[in-house]
């Protein structure tokens, strides 16, 4: 039966991307395209732990992280478990997908002593951000970040709609053997200017 489902869920994403207008939008629900991820994970996790086949199953997991500060910029590099193939794609309902604007960014910064976690006074997009697959990494680089304590909070993927989002394996959100990864928080203290700061999680 779960392989089924399995299969059942391949050909389902095979559809979805047919139903592509012109414009670039799709025709489907939003519940059933943020869902179709889920169900997918569901599947594989089944078919390694109950029927013992080799699949991924599960996506990239933040293992460390490195701070970077400068007089401009903030960096912040992520060392991900689950990474063979790691890479950016934009979600199954993504607008901004990955461009760099807004929701279109995996990382933000927000003032953990500014608001509160559910309503943070602000948050600072990550302009640019690269991958390196081969190293299972994630650098991204924020601009103009302010901290009334020098402290931050660091978010991958935590908007309510996360647009840019990272996968391990191969494509996104309508290919199989692309795992989505898992959303991340952490708060630190900012390194001084020209200091890096190397924390585990």
């Amino acid at each position: 039966m779960c392989f089924s489902s399995e299969i059942w869920f391949v050909h389902l994403y095979r559809n979805i991307t047919q139903l592509e207008n012109k414009t670039g939008t799709r025709e489907l629900p939003f519940f059933m395209l943020s869902r179709l991820q889920v169900g997918r994970r569901l599947s594989l996790v089944a078919l390694a732990q109950l029927y013992g086949q080799d699949v991924e199953y599960q996506g990239p997991v933040v293992k460390s992280y490195t701070v970077h500060q400068t007089t401009s910029t903030i960096t912040v590099s992520l060392l991900f478990e689950n990474a063979n193939g790691l890479h950016l794609d934009g979600s199954a309902t993504c607008t901004f997908c990955c461009n760099g604007t807004s929701s279109g960014s995996p990382l933000y910064l927000v003032d953990p002593d500014q608001g509160t976690m559910w309503e943070p006074a602000g948050k600072t997009y990550a302009t640019e951000f690269t991958v390196d697959p081969t190293q299972g990494t994630l650098t991204a680089s924020v601009t103009g970040f302010r901290s009334v304590k020098g402290r931050a909070q660091i978010e991958l993927m935590m908007d309510n709609a996360p647009e840019c989002v990272v996968y391990n394996g191969v494509g996104g959100p309508n290919d199989h053997r692309g795992i989505v990864g898992v959303s991340w928080r952490q708060n630190v203290t900012l390194p001084s200017v020209g200091q890096s700061t190397l924390r585990r999680r």
